[in-house]
């Protein structure tokens, strides 16, 4: 959306459209993906990202250094490449 279509039309219409985008990402679309992935894996990069795109990631609501994914408890945060 452009910064004009925000403004007019307001985050409540922002967040419609967010909602839609995350429904057509069904489950049977997902299983594809990662069957599709693991016999050909690849990594998202910022390069490979669009210039004009909002890129969401992590929650503050999760406690990283609470967890525990197998690997040894976290000792710090590191986004990017």
């Amino acid at each position: 959306m452009k910064a004009g279509e925000v403004v007019e039309k307001g985050l409540g219409y922002v967040a419609l459209q967010m909602n839609k985008m995350v429904a057509i990402h069904t489950e049977e679309k997902l299983m594809n993906f990662l069957n599709s992935w693991t016999d050909s894996p690849k990594l998202t990069t910022m390069d490979s990202v669009v210039t004009n795109a909002l890129v969401t990631s992590s929650s503050p609501r999760f406690n990283i250094y609470g967890n525990d994914f197998g690997w040894g408890k976290p000792i710090a945060v590191r986004s990017g490449p």
